[in-house]
C-alpha cells in the first residue's frame, strides 16, 4: 500500500497537518478528501463552554467506516474517547512544526490585536475572545481497526514506540508481607514510583526507583488527582517504567479507574496488579467473617467520604474512610430499619503491629461523638458477634 485516501477537515490548517504527516513518509502518496464538518462551519465552538471535541470530529469517521477513505488525520486534541467501534489510532505523529497560531472569533491577525490584549495558550484559555494553539502539535492517524498492513506503514514514526508504561500496583493493607509477587516484581523494575500514605516507606528504600509521594489525607492533599494523572503520563511519555503504588487494591476506592482512563486517553500502556484489599484483609486479620452460613449471605463495600452516604441492602457492610462519619452511618442504618443492637467492629491500622480493634453497636455509635484514630475500617453486621461468641461447630 503506497497510495492512500485521506479524509480531513476542509481548512488550510487541516491540509497542513496532513502534509506534515506525509512529509515524514516520503514513500507514501496520498489523495486528500476534505469534509466540512459542523465544527468547521461553527467557528465559535472552538471556545470554552461549547460542544466537546468528539461531536466536532465524528463526521470525519463516517467515510472511514464506509470505505471511502483509508485514514483520517487530525489533531490529537480532537480525538474522542473512546473511539467509535471499529476504529483505532494506528499512529501518533509528533509534528516538526510547533509554531503557535492565533485562534479568535474573527479573522483578526496577530499584528492586528488591540493594544493591551493578553494572548493565552489553549491550556489556559481564560482570556477571550483570543487564544493560541499549536499549529501542528501531535497528530493522530485513525483507521479501521485490526488492519496490520496499514498500521505498519506508519509504525516508524509513531511516538508511542518511545513511551514507557504505567503499572498500578496494590500494596495491600499495610504489611509488606501481603504484597503480591507480581506487585513486588513491578516495584523492583520501576524507574519512578508514585506512592501514597498506606505504604511502608522503609520497605521502599530497598528499591532503586525515584520515589514521589502523592498521598492524600482528609483536608490535606499533597497533590490533586489531576496533577497525579499528568505526572504519571509525563513520566511514561519520557520512556519511564512507572509504578503507581496504592494501599489496598487499586480498583477499590482508590481512584484506579480514573487513572486507567486518563492513561488510556493519552495512549499510555497501563496494567493493573491487584492488591489485598483492606476490606477483605480485615475479615481474616480479626477473624470476623464477612459472610457466614445462616447469618450473612451478602456483603457490600461503601465509602464514608460521600456527601450522600448510601447503605445498600446487604447482611454485612464494610465501610472505608468512615472514621469521621460513623455516627452518621449508624444513625442512617437505624433509620432505615437495622436493629440498633447490630454489632459493629472498628479496626485501626489493619495488618500493622499496632492494629487495634474497637467493638460497639449501632445505637451507641449513633449517639457517640468519640473520635477514632485513622485509617480505620468498619464492619457492620451480625457477623461481628462471631468475634466475641463463636458459634458451636455444626449448628450453622
Amino acid at each position: 500500500m503506497n497510495y492512500l485516501k485521506v479524509i480531513s477537515h476542509n481548512s488550510t490548517l487541516a491540509a497542513l497537518q496532513v502534509k506534515e504527516v506525509f512529509n515524514q513518509y516520503p514513500g507514501l502518496a496520498y489523495e486528500l478528501i476534505t469534509h466540512e464538518t459542523y465544527g468547521d462551519k461553527q467557528k465559535e465552538i472552538a471556545f470554552p463552554g461549547n460542544p466537546p471535541a468528539n461531536q466536532l470530529i465524528s463526521e470525519l469517521y463516517q467515510p472511514l467506516l464506509k470505505g471511502i477513505a483509508d485514514i483520517a488525520i487530525h489533531s490529537v486534541n480532537d480525538l474522542p474517547y473512546p473511539l467509535p467501534t471499529g476504529l483505532e489510532v494506528i499512529a501518533l505523529i509528533d509534528s516538526f512544526d510547533q509554531t503557535d497560531s492565533l485562534v479568535s472569533h474573527t479573522d483578526i491577525l496577530l499584528n492586528e490585536l488591540p493594544s493591551g490584549i493578553t494572548v493565552v495558550s489553549v491550556k489556559t484559555v481564560e482570556v477571550l475572545p483570543y487564544k493560541t494553539t499549536p499549529l501542528q502539535g501531535k497528530l493522530a492517524v485513525v483507521a479501521i481497526a485490526e488492519n496490520p498492513e496499514l498500521a505498519v506503514l506508519f509504525e516508524k514514526n509513531d511516538i508511542r514506540n518511545q513511551f514507557g508504561r504505567v503499572t498500578l500496583v496494590g500494596f495491600g493493607p499495610g504489611d509488606p508481607d501481603l504484597l503480591t509477587i507480581a506487585g513486588e516484581r513491578s516495584i523492583a523494575e520501576a524507574d519512578i514510583i508514585f506512592h501514597d500514605d498506606l505504604v511502608d516507606f522503609n520497605f521502599l528504600d530497598r528499591y532503586k526507583a525515584e520515589k514521589i509521594y502523592v498521598g492524600k489525607r482528609r483536608h490535606c492533599h499533597s497533590h490533586e488527582q489531576d496533577e497525579i494523572n499528568r505526572m504519571m503520563a509525563d513520566a511514561a511519555m519520557n520512556g519511564k517504567k512507572v509504578v503507581r503504588l496504592k494501599g489496598g487494591d487499586p480498583m477499590i476506592f482508590a481512584h484506579g479507574g480514573e487513572e486507567v482512563e486518563y492513561l488510556k486517553r493519552n495512549f499510555i500502556p497501563v496494567k493493573v496488579i491487584p492488591g489485598v484489599s483492606t476490606g477483605t484483609a480485615v475479615a481474616s486479620l480479626t477473624q470476623i467473617p464477612l459472610t457466614l452460613r445462616g447469618i450473612a449471605k451478602s456483603v457490600a463495600f461503601i465509602t464514608g467520604h460521600a456527601a450522600d452516604i448510601q447503605l445498600p441492602v446487604a447482611d454485612t457492610l464494610v465501610c472505608f474512610m468512615a472514621g469521621s462519619t460513623i455516627h452518621l452511618i449508624a444513625a442512617k442504618a437505624i433509620a432505615e430499619g437495622r436493629d440498633p443492637n447490630t454489632p459493629v467492629a472498628l479496626v485501626y491500622n489493619v495488618s500493622l503491629p499496632d492494629q487495634k480493634e474497637y467493638l460497639s453497636n449501632l445505637e451507641l455509635l449513633s449517639r457517640s461523638e468519640e473520635k477514632y484514630p485513622t485509617p480505620i475500617i468498619i464492619i457492620i453486621g451480625e457477623v461481628v458477634s462471631f468475634r466475641k461468641n463463636p458459634p458451636i461447630n455444626g449448628l450453622l
